[in-house]
């Protein structure tokens, strides 16, 4: 047993873990429940789907290397959405992403993703039943105020489904199909991404330039988030397709895809969420 730990692996892991905690604790910050929340809805769930899958024969390493930034991201976009004038759920949902990041960066190796044994589609039903329903469940068990009727969005629905598989006919039909729906899935988000920012601007211009609609802060924020909703289905059925191509030794290419929805990601975290910048505080004081 003490022979197949990868001692190298874990004492890195651990390193970051203890200087960066250590850091944040000097720098005064302390993490509440709601960062507790993101950070364990995308680890513990990867970690037992990754352990799940390893029964198959297929590597710990290669399922956390390639699905922790799409479940860090869904998990994310799960916090995100209960968010009001209360910011922590929008703190949380960082924390969600940077799990996900950790589990990348404490997995990765390029030689990890070499050819291993396939799984049944009906085999792969538990780890995605886990992947996508296990976070909600650790959220509502740690978070009592979590409302999932925000989630309930079909407007929001009809659009990912639409972006998914208009991608799809867009491809060559005799193509890889692993490789179409890694595709799609991945692009498609990337389109929501663009449309969630585009429909801000819009709210924004309503509510903030025209005044047009007249709303409190509370319901202008509801608003706008209920634009992420299809961002968030779009997350769900791009992880969902990358746990069924890992089951199926079907990786190549997953980790550029999983880059530029991290660039997705990020833009729309500094387009929307970002904190107050430096310069907006001196100006603020200034004025």
């Amino acid at each position: 047993m003490l022979k197949a730990i990868e001692w190298r692996s874990l004492f890195g892991a651990l390193l970051i873990l203890a200087g960066c905690g250590l850091a944040q604790l000097m720098h005064g910050l302390i993490h509440n429940e709601y960062t507790a929340a993101g950070l364990l809805a995308t680890v513990l769930p990867t970690l037992l789907v990754s352990f799940y899958l390893r029964a198959f024969g297929i590597p710990m390493r290669a399922t956390l290397q390639l699905l922790s930034l799409p479940v860090g991201f869904y998990v994310s976009l799960l916090l995100t959405l209960q968010g009001s004038i209360d910011s922590r759920f929008f703190e949380g949902g960082v924390y969600a992403a940077i799990g996900g990041g950790f589990l990348t960066l404490c997995s990765y190796r390029a030689d990890a993703l070499s050819a291993f044994p396939q799984m049944r589609l009906r085999e792969v039903i538990p780890a995605i039943l886990l992947m996508i329903l296990g976070p909600i469940a650790l959220m509502s068990s740690l978070i009592p105020e979590v409302e999932l009727l925000y989630y309930h969005q079909p407007s929001e629905f009809l659009t990912a489904v639409s972006a998914l598989f208009g991608i799809i006919l867009l491809q060559k039909k005799d193509g890889e199909s692993y490789q179409k729906y890694q595709f799609a899935a991945c692009y498609a988000t990337i389109l929501i991404t663009a449309l969630a920012i585009a429909n801000a601007l819009q709210l924004f211009y309503h509510m903030q330039v025209t005044k047009e609609w007249e709303l409190d802060a509370e319901s202008q924020i509801q608003l706008g988030l209920i634009t992420l909703v299809a961002l968030l289905f779009g997350t769900a059925f791009y992880s969902i397709v990358v746990l069924i191509s890992i089951a199926k030794s079907k990786t190549e290419g997953i980790m550029l895809k999983n880059w530029h929805l991290s660039e997705g990601y990020i833009f729309l975290t500094f387009m929307l969420i970002a904190p107050q910048s430096l310069y907006e505080t001196i100006a603020n004081a200034a004025s």
